[in-house]
C-alpha cells in the first residue's frame, strides 16, 4: 500500500482490522509506504484553509482543518494505528526541498511530521518538494529509482513469506527479466569486478567530416588492419608533437573500426582508452587495462561469461589491483586463451600521459594471444619510448606524425570553422585560411585559439588583417600573448586578476575536472554568488580554460604546461618569461581550501543524518535508503566528494614551508576533524581514499624531513615530521583493520574505532575520550591487550594441527597450505583466515601450483597428478604416473587446459586437461651431449612458461628456452656468479639452493648455499647483481617485483627493496623457529610464513606505506624507491606466547580464569584484562581443555588433554583479588573431559565425559555417583549441563531435538541417578516467572570433530524468564573449531515451561520456540543473555542484540520481521580474533562486558552494550 493522503489511508486499515468481513484483505497487507504524509499535521494547513476561504470559487475544507499540526483527529488515528501495525513494514519518505508558496518557500512535510517514529518504521528524505514528491521526471529519476527498489524489495519479501499454496493462488508480479534488465545486471557485475562504470565519452575528440582520411591510404595501416595467421600481434606507434591532432585521429580510427561500412552496425572488436591529463584517476595503466576488459566484456558474451565465472568462484575484484595483477589475471589468464574468431583492435591514446608507459608496452610485447590482436598507440616523441619502439621492430611500426600528414585536415578544419563562425566572403575566407595555415605549423590548438580571436574582429577587412597580423606564430608565442593579457589585469582590475588566477589554479592543478557547481563552492569564501560563472571563465581566463559538458578543463595539455612553466613549454620561451602559475603554491592553496571546507563541526551532524535505521529494516531495504541519502547529500554539498577525495593529493604536491599556514591547518584537521573525514569516505563507499591520502601524507612528511635536514635554519620541526608520519601509519592501519566495519556502519568511526586502536597511536591519543562524535553517557573502552603499537602479525593459524606444513600459496580469495605427508590441502579465506575446506591427495605431495585466475590448484604426488577447483574443493582431473622419476616443478601452461611438469630426469611433460592426455614431452639437453651425472636440485619455469631454469650439482645454473627445446638440443644460457668465473669446468661450483623468477621474466634470482643471492639479467649475459648480506635460507619475490622476502636459519624475516637489495624491514624471532616456506599476497601488502604446523600472517607498515606515485623529477629513478625507506624497521615477533585455550567466568563477573596450551592456569581482572596471578599449572606439554570456577569463587577445576584433572581451593586474602591456592583433587582419567560444573552450594562438582557423567563430593574428596550414558545419551556424546533454572538441586541437559534430560544432584542413597528425556509437545502461551540465576560459565572450543548435533552454549536471561540454547546441527558440528555456523539454531525456552515440565503435573505445553531461520543465519556465535536480550556475534564480528519478546513472540515467520529487530552494538577487531580463539569469546552478563583472548592475553570490551 502506498499513501500520501491523511487520514483516509490509515483509517481504512484501522477499520478493516475491526471488521471480520475485511479480514482477508487486511491479511494481505504486507506494508505501507508513505510519501510526504503529514502524520503529525502541518502548520501550513491553516494557511491553506485561509486561502481557500478567501477564494470566490472554493471554501474552507474540514479535512484540511484536520491536517493542522497535532490536531485531535491525527492524534487519535496515530494512537489507534500504533496498536494494529506491529506486523507491517512501514517506510516513510519526507520532503527535503522547500515548496514555493506565494513569495516564500516553506518545507511543508519535513521529518518532524513525515515520520511516525514507530520502532519498526524506516524513514528517508526524498530530493523533492511537496508538489513533486509523487511526480517523477523519468524512469531515471533518482526518486523514482529509490521508490521502485523499495517496492521491489517489499514484494520479494512478501513473496518469500507465502506458503506454496498461497503462491499458487496469489499472482505475484514477476521482476522484469527483459533484455535491458539482464544487460543492466551484467553491467553492475562488470562494474563490481573491474571498477569501471562508464567508458570515456569521445565527443571531445570528434573529427570533422572529411578529415583523418589520410591514414587509411597508407600501406602500414592496411597491413596492420588485415588479419594474418603469421602475425598474431601487430602494433602501430604514432608519435607527434602536442596539438597536432593525435587524439582526433585516434577518435576517427575508433569510429571507423566500430562501424561496418556496409551494414552501418556496431562491430565488436575495438576497445580504446584515452589517457587524459586532466583526470589523474584515468592516467594509470591498471585503469586502462580494466577499461579495455570492460568494453570487451560488454561486446563479447563468451569473455563476459568467463570473467563473471571467475568472479563467482574467487570473488576477486580488480579495482584496487596493480597493473601487473590485472594483466596476469584477466589478459593472460582469460583473454589470450580465447579464440574470438576475429581480430581484436585496441587503441591507446596519449601513452606519454600515463603513469607508467613502459610497463604497458612491456605487457603488450609479451602478449601471446590465440586471436590476432592489433594495437594502435599514440604519444609524444619522448626519447625513452622511441628507443624502446626501435628495439621491437618485429612487432611494431613506428609512424612519426608530421605537419605534412595533417596538411589537408588543417586546411579543411580552418575553412569549415570559418564558415560556421565568421560571416565573410569566400575570397576573404580563402585568404584568411591560407594565412592561418602558414602560422599554425600544423597545430589544431593554435587554429582553435586564433579562430576565437577572429570571432570578435571580423566586421571590416581592416579588423581582420589587424587581428591576423597580431597573431603570434606558433603555440608558445600565442600562449604568451594570452598570458600577458591576464597579467595586465593585475594593474587594471586586481580583483579580476585574483579571480582569474584562482580559476586557472583549480582548472590546471585539480586532481580531476571540476563541475561548474563544484568550482563555485571551491572559490568560496573569497568569491561568492556568481551570476554566470561559465561566462566569467570565458571573459577572464583568456581561452586557456574551456568547459566540456559541465566540467572545467584546460583547452589542451600544452596550455596546462605553459601556465605551470613545465620544462617542455619553456623551450620556446625567452629566459625573462615567468610562469603565470606556481605549481606548488597553487596546490598549497587548493589543499588549504579543501581542508578549510572539511574542517567544520557541521560535518559530524550532516553525516550523522546519513546513518541507517538500525534494527528497523532488512539490509536490502537499508541499502536502497542509503543510496537515496547519499544522492541527496551530494546534491546539497557538490564540493564534498572532491574535497574528501583529493585534499591530500594537493598536500603531496606542495613544498614544505614553516611560514605557511598549511602546516597548522593540517595539524588542526588531524586533531579535530579527521574522523568526520573518514566517515565521509565510508559514506562515499571508497575507503581507498584514506589509504591513498596516507601515502600522500607520508610523502609530504618525508619532504618535511628532507627540508629540515637540508636547511639548518628551517623551522619545520622533527616533531611535525613525526606527527605526520604517525598519522600515516594510523590511517592505513585503520582501513586494514576496520575497513569492513566502517563500510557496514560508518558512524562507528566516532565511538568504536578510537578505543580499539593501540594506546600509542595518534587516533587513540586524540580521540579515545571526548571525541566529537560521542553521544550518550556510556563510553566504550577496550582493555587488556599489552601492545601499545600496531601489531604486524595479523594472525597465527595452527592449521597444520600436529603436522608440519610444507608449502603455502596465496590468491586474492584463498590462503592454501599443504601438508606433504598424506597430501592434505587446507584452504582458508584470505580475508577472515577461516578454514573453508580441505582436500586430500592421498599420498606424499611436495609441489602445488595455482592457475593465473586463482581458481584451480594442481598438486603433484608420487603416483598421481591432480587438479582441483578451489572454490568447491572438487577434483577436476587426475593423471596416473608410472615413472620412477620425481616431480621437480609443476605449473599451468599458457591456458588452463594445459599442465606442465618438470621431472628429475630432465623431462618436461605437457598434459592436456580436457582430454587427460599427454600433449608433448621433451628432454632438455645440451647440443654437445654433456652428461650431468646427477639429478637437478631445482627446476623453475618462468612466469610465461617460455623458459626453464635448472640447478644441477657441480654446475652453474642453466636456462633453457622451451620453444627451442621442443625442436631438439640447444645450448642453454649459463648463469655464472663472479666467484665461479675463474674455476675449471670440472671444479667445485657454488651450489644453488633455490631459484625464483622476477615477474617480468627478464631476470632470475638464485640463492646459493653460502646465503649469497645473485640476480642474473637474461638480456645481458654479463650483468648480475650480487648480495651477500641477506643470510637467506628461503626467498620469495612480490607479485609486482618490488620486494624480496627472505628468511634465515634463526627464523628472522627480512624484506628487501629491489633493485638495490635495500633492507626496509626485519622481524627477528626469539624462538628461532625454522621457516619452511614464504608467500606474498597478490596485492603485496601481506606476506605469509610457515613454521612447523603454524601459518603466520604479517602486514608490516612498510608494505602499506609504499609510495607508488613518486614522480619527483629531481630524484633519480633508481633512488625513488629507496627514498621512502631510508632506515629499516627492526622489530621482534611477539606472537609466540602461550595461547589461551579455555575461559571461565568468576564470581560476579569481576574476575575470570584462563587455561593455556602450556598447562598454566591464570586469574585475570575481568574489568581491565590484567593478569592478577598464576594460580597453578598442569604438567609441561599439556594443554588445558576444560575449566570451571565455582559460583562463590571457592574452587577452580581444570582438565588437560592428557586426562589429568585438578581441583584447587581458593581463599581470598583481600578485596583486590589476591588469593591463596590449596590443593583439593588430583587424579587422571582415560576419557577426555567435556565439561565441569559446580553445584550452587559449591559442595558438589559434576564432570561430563563422552561415555559417563560423574559427581564428586568436594568436602569428602570422593566420587559421589556415576551415571553411564546409554541410548541417545551415548549417541549425543557432547552434552551441555546447567543447573536447573528454578530448582537448585536438579541438573538439566538440553538436547538438540528440543528435549532435555533432568538429573538430581542428590540421588537416593546407593543409586545412580536416571531420568527420561522430557519431550516437547503442543503449544502453550508463555507466562512470566522469576528464578535465581544459575548457568554453566565454562567455555572451550570443541576438542573433537563431531558428526552428531549438539548444544554448544546455554544461557539464562537476567530476570530468569528465558533460557536460550545454541544448537549446532551435524553439519555445523563438524566445523565447530573452524567457527563455521552453518546449521546453527537458537532455541528459546520459558522458565515456567521448564518448571511445569519437570514437576509432578502440568498442562501439555510447548517448551521451545525456535528463532527465525533468517535470524539464525546471521549468528556466528551465541554469547549469552543481557537485560532481556539475546547477545550474539555475527559473521562480520559485530556484537549484536535481539530482544527476547521479539524472539518468542513470533516464531519461524521467515518474513524478515525478526531480523529487523537485530541491533549491532559494536564490533570486535578482526585481527584480534583467530579461528581458534573465536569459540572463547565470552559475555560477562552481570556487567555487560565482552571478553576474548588474543595472543596469550585477555581483552575486555566495556560499556559496549547500549539497550
Amino acid at each position: 500500500m502506498i499513501s500520501n493522503q491523511r487520514p483516509n489511508g490509515l483509517q481504512a486499515y484501522i477499520l478493516g482490522t475491526l471488521d471480520d468481513s475485511y479480514s482477508d484483505i487486511i491479511s494481505r497487507v504486507f506494508g505501507i509506504i508513505f510519501l510526504a504524509t503529514p502524520h503529525r499535521g502541518s502548520r501550513y494547513a491553516r494557511t491553506l484553509n485561509s486561502i481557500l476561504s478567501a477564494s470566490i470559487i472554493t471554501k474552507a475544507k474540514i479535512y484540511v482543518a484536520e491536517l493542522e499540526a497535532m490536531s485531535p483527529t491525527l492524534q487519535d488515528i496515530n494512537e489507534q494505528f500504533r496498536l494494529v501495525c506491529k506486523s507491517l513494514h512501514l517506510i516513510s519518505f519526507y520532503e527535503s526541498l522547500k515548496t514555493q508558496i506565494g513569495t516564500s518557500k516553506v518545507l511543508v512535510v519535513g521529518r518532524d511530521s513525515g515520520v511516525l517514529g514507530y520502532p519498526s518504521e524506516i524513514s528517508s528524505p526524498m530530493n523533492a518538494d511537496h508538489h513533486n514528491v509523487c511526480k517523477f521526471k523519468s524512469r531515471d529519476d533518482p526518486n523514482y529509482v529509490t521508490l521502485r527498489d523499495v517496492i521491489r524489495d517489499c514484494v520479494m519479501k512478501c513473496s518469500n513469506s507465502l506458503s506454496e499454496d498461497e503462491r499458487a493462488v496469489i499472482e505475484t508480479p514477476k521482476i522484469d527479466q527483459s533484455a535491458e534488465a539482464d544487460k543492466f545486471e551484467v553491467l553492475q557485475t562488470l562494474t563490481a569486478i573491474l571498477g569501471v562504470e562508464e567508458v570515456l565519452s569521445l565527443t571531445k575528440y570528434q573529427e570533422l567530416e572529411g578529415t583523418c582520411q589520410w591514414i587509411q591510404t597508407r600501406d602500414f595501416y592496411d597491413t596492420w588492419l588485415q588479419p594474418s595467421p603469421d602475425a598474431m600481434l601487430r602494433v602501430i606507434w604514432l608519435t607527434g608533437l602536442p596539438g597536432i591532432g593525435k587524439s582526433t585521429l585516434t577518435q576517427a580510427l575508433v569510429n571507423n573500426l566500430k562501424v561496418d561500412d556496409d551494414s552501418e552496425e556496431i562491430q565488436p572488436g575495438c576497445q580504446y582508452h584515452f589517457f587524459t591529463f586532466s583526470d589523474m584517476t584515468k592516467q594509470t595503466v591498471a585503469y586502462a587495462l580494466r577499461c579495455i576488459a570492460f568494453q570487451l566484456a560488454l561486446e563479447h558474451d563468451g569473455f563476459c561469461r568467463q570473467l563473471c565465472e571467475v568472479y563467482k568462484k574467487t570473488k576477486e575484484t580488480f579495482e584496487e589491483q596493480e597493473a601487473e595483477v590485472v594483466w596476469t589475471r584477466i589478459f593472460v589468464g582469460i583473454i589470450f586463451k580465447m579464440d574470438f574468431g576475429k581480430p581484436l583492435y585496441w587503441i591507446f591514446d596519449g601513452l606519454d600521459e600515463s603513469d607508467n608507459a613502459l610497463s604497458l608496452v612491456n605487457f603488450i610485447f609479451k602478449a601471446k594471444p590465440k586471436s590476432p590482436i592489433r594495437i594502435f598507440l599514440t604519444s609524444r616523441p619522448t626519447s625513452i619510448l622511441i628507443n624502446f619502439a626501435q628495439s621491437r621492430r618485429e612487432f611494431l611500426t613506428h609512424v612519426p606524425l608530421t605537419a605534412e600528414d595533417t596538411r589537408d585536415d588543417v586546411k579543411l578544419f580552418i575553412r569549415t570553422t570559418l564558415d560556421d563562425t565568421v560571416p565573410i566572403s569566400e575570397g576573404m575566407r580563402d585568404s584568411i585560411a591560407e594565412q592561418m595555415f602558414t602560422n599554425a605549423s600544423g597545430s589544431f590548438v593554435w587554429v582553435k585559439l586564433a579562430l576565437k580571436t577572429l570571432e570578435r574582429a571580423w566586421h571590416t577587412e581592416e579588423d581582420i588583417q589587424r587581428a591576423l597580423s597580431n597573431m603570434p606564430q606558433g603555440m608558445q608565442a600565442l600562449f604568451d600573448r594570452m598570458a600577458r593579457t591576464i597579467v595586465a589585469m593585475k594593474q587594471s582590475s586586481p580583483r579580476n586578476f585574483a579571480l582569474a588566477s584562482r580559476i586557472l589554479a583549480w582548472a590546471t592543478c585539480s586532481a580531476e575536472p571540476l563541475t561548474i557547481g563544484q568550482l563555485a563552492h571551491a572559490l568560496e569564501p573569497e568569491f561568492t554568488k556568481f551570476q554566470n560563472l561559465e561566462a566569467t571563465i570565458v571573459d577572464l581566463c583568456g581561452h586557456f580554460i574551456t568547459t566540456v559538458g559541465n566540467t572545467v578543463v584546460p583547452i589542451h595539455e600544452t596550455a596546462k604546461s605553459f601556465l605551470l612553466g613545465n620544462h617542455q613549454a619553456k623551450k620556446e620561451i625567452p629566459q625573462t618569461w615567468t610562469p603565470l602559475l606556481n605549481g606548488p603554491a597553487c596546490h598549497e592553496h587548493l589543499a588549504a581550501a579543501c581542508l578549510a571546507y572539511l574542517s567544520s563541526e557541521k560535518w559530524v551532524h550532516v553525516l550523522m543524518r546519513m546513518q541507517d535505521d538500525e534494527g528497523k529494516a532488512t539490509q536490502a531495504t537499508r541499502n536502497i535508503i542509503s543510496e537515496n541519502r547519499t544522492t541527496l547529500l551530494l546534491s546539497e554539498h557538490p564540493f564534498l566528494p572532491y574535497a574528501v577525495s583529493h585534499w591530500a593529493y594537493h598536500i603531496r604536491h606542495t613544498t614544505p614551508c614553516a611560514e605557511s599556514s598549511l602546516l597548522s591547518l593540517l595539524q588542526d584537521f588531524f586533531d579535530r576533524h579527521v574522523l568526520s573525514w573518514i566517515h565521509a569516505c565510508a559514506i562515499l563507499r571508497d575507503l581507498r581514499i584514506v589509504t591513498r591520502a596516507a601515502r600522500y601524507i607520508n610523502f609530504f612528511a618525508q619532504k618535511c624531513n628532507s627540508h629540515s635536514s637540508l636547511n639548518p635554519t628551517a623551522t619545520v620541526s622533527r616533531d611535525q615530521y613525526s606527527f605526520f608520519s604517525l598519522w600515516t601509519v594510523d590511517l592505513i592501519r585503520i582501513v586494514g583493520r576496520f575497513g569492513r566495519h566502517l563500510a557496514e556502519k560508518p558512524t562507528c568511526v566516532y565511538k568504536m574505532l578510537p578505543p580499539m586502536c593501540p594506546r600509542s597511536s595518534m587516533v587513540f591519543k586524540t580521540y579515545a575520550s571526548g571525541n566529537p562524535g560521542a553521544r550518550g553517557g556510556n563510553k566504550l573502552s577496550f582493555h587488556g591487550i599489552m601492545s601499545d603499537r600496531w601489531d604486524d602479525c595479523l594472525a597465527r593459524l595452527p592449521i597444520g594441527e600436529e603436522r608440519t606444513i610444507y608449502r603455502v600459496l596465496s590468491t586474492v580469495t584463498y590462503l592454501i597450505c599443504l601438508v606433504a605427508v598424506g597430501g592434505e590441502i587446507i584452504v582458508c579465506y584470505s580475508e577472515t583466515c577461516e578454514e573453508a575446506r580441505r582436500m586430500t591427495h592421498g599420498e606424499y605431495v611436495a609441489h602445488m601450483a595455482v592457475n593465473k585466475s586463482g581458481s584451480m590448484l594442481a598438486t603433484a604426488g608420487i603416483e598421481t597428478l591432480r587438479v582441483w577447483e578451489i572454490s568447491s574443493g572438487e577434483q577436476m582431473y587426475q593423471f596416473d604416473r608410472s615413472e620412477d622419476s620425481l616431480v621437480m616443478s609443476i605449473v599451468f601452461g599458457t591456458t588452463d587446459e594445459e599442465l606442465i611438469v618438470g621431472y628429475d630426469d630432465f623431462r618436461v611433460t605437457s598434459y592436456g586437461l580436457q582430454k587427460t592426455v599427454v600433449l608433448s614431452e621433451v628432454v632438455v639437453e645440451e647440443d654437445d651431449g654433456e652428461d650431468y651425472q646427477s639429478c637437478p636440485r631445482a627446476m623453475v619455469f618462468s612466469p610465461d612458461v617460455t623458459k626453464l631454469a635448472i640447478a644441477i650439482s657441480g654446475r652453474p645454473m642453466l636456462i633453457w628456452d622451451m620453444e627451442i627445446a621442443a625442436l631438439g638440443k640447444q645450448r642453454p644460457i649459463k648463469c655464472v656468479r663472479a666467484s665461479d668465473m675463474t674455476k675449471h669446468p670440472d671444479g667445485a661450483w657454488n651450489q644453488v639452493d633455490s631459484i625464483i623468477w622476477h615477474p617480468d621474466g627478464l631476470s632470475v634470482f638464485v640463492l646459493y648455499q653460502d646465503t649469497t643471492i645473485v640476480r642474473f639479467f637474461l638480456d645481458d649475459d654479463d650483468e648480475a647483481v650480487e648480495s651477500t648480506e641477506t643470510l637467506a635460507r628461503e626467498m620469495i619475490i612480490s607479485h609486482g617485483g618490488k620486494f624480496l622476502l627472505t628468511s634465515d636459519n634463526a627464523g628472522t624475516l627480512s624484506l628487501w627493496l629491489l633493485p638495490g637489495f635495500h633492507l626496509v624491514y626485519r622481524l627477528s624471532s626469539p624462538e628461532e623457529e625454522l621457516v619452511r616456506d614464504l608467500a606474498f599476497s597478490p596485492d603485496s601488502q601481506r606476506f605469509y610464513d610457515i613454521r612447523g604446523a603454524i601459518c603466520n600472517i604479517w602486514e608490516p607498515e612498510v608494505l602499506l606505506c609504499t609510495n607508488d606515485d613518486d614522480d619527483s623529477e629531481d630524484i633519480p629513478a633508481s633512488d625513488k624507491n629507496e627514498r621512502s625507506f631510508s632506515d629499516p624497521v627492526l622489530t621482534t615477533n611477539t606472537s609466540f606466547r602461550s595461547q589461551i585455550t579455555t575461559v571461565a567466568r568468576g564470581p560476579g563477573d569481576r574476575y575470570c580464569v584462563c587455561g593455556k596450551d602450556d598447562g598454566s592456569i591464570a586469574i585475570f581482572d575481568a574489568s581491565n584484562g590484567s593478569k592478577l596471578r598464576k594460580a597453578y599449572s598442569h604438567a609441561n606439554g599439556s594443554s588445558v581443555i576444560a575449566l570451571a570456577w565455582s559460583p562463590d569463587g571457592k574452587y577452580i577445576a581444570s582438565a588437560d588433554d592428557n586426562g589429568r584433572i585438578l581441583v584447587k581451593r581458593l581463599e581470598s586474602k583481600d578485596e583486590d583479588g589476591k588469593w591463596a591456592v590449596f590443593p583439593c583433587l588430583n587424579f587422571r582419567d582415560e576419557e577426555p573431559v567435556q565439561q565441569i560444573i559446580f553445584h550452587p552450594s559449591e559442595k558438589l562438582m559434576l564432570i561430563a565425559f563422552p561415555e559417563s557423567d560423574r559427581v564428586w563430593n568436594l568436602k569428602a574428596k570422593t566420587e559421589l555417583w556415576r551415571r553411564d550414558r546409554v541410548g541417545k545419551d551415548l549417541w549425543l556424546q557432547q552434552q551441555l549441563w546447567i543447573n536447573h533454572p528454578l530448582r537448585k538441586n536438579l541438573l538439566m541437559c538440553m538436547r538438540p531435538d528440543k528435549t532435555f534430560t533432568v538429573l538430581s544432584w542428590f540421588p537416593d542413597k546407593g543409586k545412580a541417578p536416571s531420568a527420561e528425556p522430557v519431550e516437547s509437545t503442543s503449544s502453550h502461551a508463555l507466562t512470566e516467572a522469576s528464578s535465581e540465576y544459575a548457568s554453566s560459565n565454562s567455555l572451550r572450543p570443541a576438542a573433537v570433530m563431531l558428526a552428531s548435533p549438539y548444544v554448544r552454549r546455554f544461557s539464562q536471561s537476567d530476570s530468569g524468564r528465558f533460557v536460550v540454547a545454541e544448537v549446532l546441527s551435524g553439519v555445523s558440528a563438524q566445523y565447530t573449531k573452524l567457527g563455521n555456523s552453518k546449521g546453527l539454531r537458537l532455541d528459546a525456552m520459558h522458565s515456567e515451561a521448564i518448571q511445569l515440565a519437570t514437576g509432578a503435573a502440568g498442562p501439555s505445553i510447548k517448551l521451545v520456540s525456535t528463532l527465525d531461520e533468517e535470524v539464525c543465519d546471521l549468528v556466528r556465535l551465541f554469547l549469552g543473555c543481557y537485560k532481556e536480550h539475546i547477545v550474539f556475534l555475527n559473521h562480520e564480528y559485530w556484537v549484536c542484540t535481539f530482544p527476547f519478546e521479539q524472539a518468542v513472540g513470533r516464531g519461524g515467520g521467515g518474513d524478515g520481521t525478526q531480523a529487523a529487530g537485530i541491533k549491532r552494538q559494536f564490533f570486535l577487531p578482526r585481527d584480534c580474533i583467530s579461528p581458534s580463539s573465536l569459540p572463547l569469546v565470552t559475555l560477562a552478563a552481570e556487567v555487560g562486558s565482552v571478553l576474548f583472548p588474543r595472543n596469550g592475553e585477555l581483552a575486555v570490551v566495556r560499556n559496549g552494550l547500549r539497550l
